[in-house]
């Protein structure tokens, strides 16, 4: 029981420079059982102006706690401490997902309006009941026992336990036809088709410096893993939308109106949000995740027929204002794969082909599964 009782550790390290305009940093790491968390937090930047508050929710119903910052030459410029730590434990029988929260608010410079940095730190945590022993076999030996060859073998475990265990037939084994089959290429391959893995949309300088400027009559198309294209398009309330959108059962516009910019963060809860409304996360695309700058939205990485098939390219469109120049507030990338030359899919970067998947015989014996 050395396992239930033992505690693992890990160092998360924190790092950004003073925002020019608020952000999140997002973190993932998986923990199970006790586990000491070391949030190292001496690469944060305070600049020269400083901090009025540092926050950490450590996300588990433990107290917020609340690291007030040094004055340095009268301004708040250095923290007391370099790192914190904190304890996590898993008492459910399920996994389960937790999310720390290190939020820092600086200090106003020249009159402009604070900014804000939060580090998201996300906890998958495996069962309390889940004990991962990551045994690895030493020896093995061999005798005979009541006139047949009984295998006997040490397993050591990640905590240096060894473990004897030898395998006996008591009863006659049943014998099952348990054979595996691997599906190997298709009868028909098109290599020249093209699939679709993911879309980024990158959210340009212009929508930080001209606001609803640049948003409104800026938008972009985007395929989903039908074969539907879906346009986002902004417009502000009470106002009809600068363009017209062709609509029907492939083309689909999704529209927000928007009364003031807030930031990056509040755009792409937009975004997100007009897709969730519309039941598209887990159907056109598997899954739309957020950077500082950006949207990724991913449609599938798999084999044909499961594959998304391009077959329209992501466009993105500027606003016209007729006085000045357009605003550019979208760029995009689609990234792209072939039969023969898949960067994102399981096989990496030798393709989909069947070259390094075994190729089966269906009336022979082939994998058994133990």
């Amino acid at each position: 029981m050395a396992h239930l009782t033992s505690r693992h550790s890990l160092t998360v390290t924190l790092s950004n420079d003073v925002p020019n305009v608020d952000n999140v940093i997002s973190y993932l790491y998986a923990i199970q059982g006790p586990t000491d968390v070391c949030f190292d937090i001496d690469n944060i930047d305070l600049g020269n102006v400083g901090i009025y508050s540092f926050t950490f929710n450590y996300g588990d119903s433990s107290t917020v706690e609340s690291i007030s910052p040094v004055f340095s030459n009268g301004l708040p410029v250095e923290l007391p401490v370099s790192a914190v730590e904190h304890t996590y434990y898993q008492t459910t029988t399920a996994a389960s997902e937790l999310t720390a929260v290190a939020t820092i608010k600086y200090m106003s410079v020249n009159g402009a309006a604070p900014l804000t940095t939060e580090h998201k730190i996300v906890f998958k945590q495996s069962p309390a009941n889940m004990i991962e022993k990551n045994l690895e076999i030493i020896n093995t030996q061999l005798f005979t026992l009541s006139g047949d060859n009984t295998p006997f073998f040490n397993l050591e475990s990640d905590e240096n336990i060894i473990y004897p265990c030898a395998f006996l037939e008591i009863d006659d084994p049943v014998i099952f036809d348990d054979n595996i089959y691997l599906n190997t290429d298709p009868e028909v391959i098109n290599l020249s088709d093209t699939y679709l893995y993911s879309t980024e949309i990158t959210l340009e300088n212009d929508i930080t410096t001209n606001g609803l400027s640049a948003l409104s009559g800026s938008g972009f198309t985007i395929q989903g893993k039908s074969g539907n294209i879906y346009t986002v398009a902004f417009g502000i309330s009470g106002h009809d939308l600068r363009y017209t959108y062709t609509q029907n059962t492939t083309s689909i516009l999704l529209s927000s109106n928007l009364d003031v910019y807030t930031g990056f963060e509040t755009l792409q809860n937009t975004v997100t949000g007009l897709f969730a409304q519309n039941n598209l996360i887990g159907t056109e695309f598997s899954a739309i995740t957020k950077d500082i700058a950006s949207i990724q939205f991913y449609q599938s990485n798999q084999l044909p027929p499961e594959a998304t098939l391009y077959t329209n390219t992501t466009m993105v469109s500027s606003t016209s204002s007729g006085v000045v120049n357009n605003f550019t507030a979208f760029d995009f990338t689609d990234q792209i794969y072939t039969y023969t030359s898949n960067a994102y899919g399981p096989s990496g970067l030798i393709g989909l082909s069947a070259v390094n998947r075994m190729k089966t015989d269906p009336d022979g014996v082939l994998i058994r599964a133990l």
